[in-house]
């Protein structure tokens, strides 16, 4: 299974997962007639020194951003997908590690597409499901989720796609969620970060 990703909650309003994936230039948008795209994240490639907006909680203090020079990511074998940065969610034993982000919805939003780049290393085995890890809207059954049975050696693109109806006009917030058990730890790495909102004028 390295490399694949999953669905979660098709009665909930996902609507698809494919491997494509797309730019995170945040606040980019396009159009044709009536119907259009916009991205709604700022920073989707974890850049800058205070890495803002994104709001980080780890239970085990871990340091949720990396570059490219930092020994943990050589000791890894991982470098970023996008210079110069990339978060990494896991790590330390019974963690719990959220990277959340808000953002506004417009009111003609239709559907929200999550897209970017994953790798996952592991030391558990990979026969069992210990450690999980999430894309998900806080409130919204989760959009993409993967396991240390998801362990990959190389970044491969993910994407999925959620009806926005529930969330029109409103404030959401984007996270990725990971928690591992107390057995050997599972990195969770993201990148290339984008959410882009599809929209058709009433």
């Amino acid at each position: 299974m390295g490399g694949s990703t999953s669905v979660a909650g098709s009665s909930g309003g996902a609507l698809s997962a494919t491997g494509g994936a797309l730019g995170a230039d945040g606040g980019t948008s396009s159009a044709t007639g009536s119907c259009g795209e916009v991205e709604l994240l700022t920073n989707g490639n974890f850049d800058g020194a205070t890495h803002a907006p994104w709001i980080v909680q780890s239970a085990q203090a871990q340091p949720l951003f990396l570059g490219w020079a930092d020994p943990a990511l050589a000791e890894a074998g991982v470098s970023p997908y996008s210079l110069d940065n990339l978060v990494m969610l896991g790590l330390a034993d019974s963690e719990v590690a959220l990277l959340s982000q808000t953002v506004s919805v417009p009111a003609s939003a239709i559907s929200l597409k999550v897209s970017g780049f994953m790798r996952i290393v592991t030391n558990e085995d990979t026969s069992t499901v210990f450690d999980r890890a999430y894309a998900e809207f806080v409130g919204q059954p989760a959009l993409l989720a993967w396991t240390n049975q998801n362990a990959n050696t190389d970044w491969t693109a993910f994407a999925g796609s959620l009806s926005a109806v529930a969330l029109q006009g409103q404030s959401a917030t984007f996270r990725f969620r990971v928690t591992t058990d107390a057995g050997a730890p599972t990195s969770f790495y993201f990148d290339s970060v984008s959410v882009v909102a599809s929209l058709c004028a009433n």
